[in-house]
């Protein structure tokens, strides 16, 4: 009998910890945030839909400067992963044909 309750308990912790985590990434999450996924996660469109007139329910009861960092958070990594994938323009100039040889 002792064994099946450390076996629920351990369930019961399993589940309390799990629901800290992003479903999708695993990154953990506020306790108090309420949503399932993380702000990466949950997307753009999502963080702006929190700013507006119409929040879901868990961003109402957020306070507004968090949903407004969590949207500034986002949209930095997007530019920065932009910045790390545009190609990279290297110029290369040919020395002048009349400098060759000029030491």
């Amino acid at each position: 009998m002792n064994q099946w309750w450390l076996f629920l308990l351990n369930l019961a912790l399993l589940c309390v910890a799990m629901s800290l985590c992003c479903r999708a990434c695993g990154v953990r999450l506020q306790p108090k945030d309420g949503h399932d996924f993380c702000s990466s996660c949950l997307g753009i469109d999502h963080l702006r839909k929190g700013l507006s007139e119409d929040p879901c329910m868990n961003c109402s009861i957020m306070p507004c400067a968090v949903r407004a960092a969590w949207l500034a958070g986002v949209l930095s990594a997007v530019d920065q992963t932009k910045d790390l994938c545009r190609p990279q323009v290297l110029h290369y100039t040919r020395p002048h044909p009349l400098s060759q040889g000029r030491g």
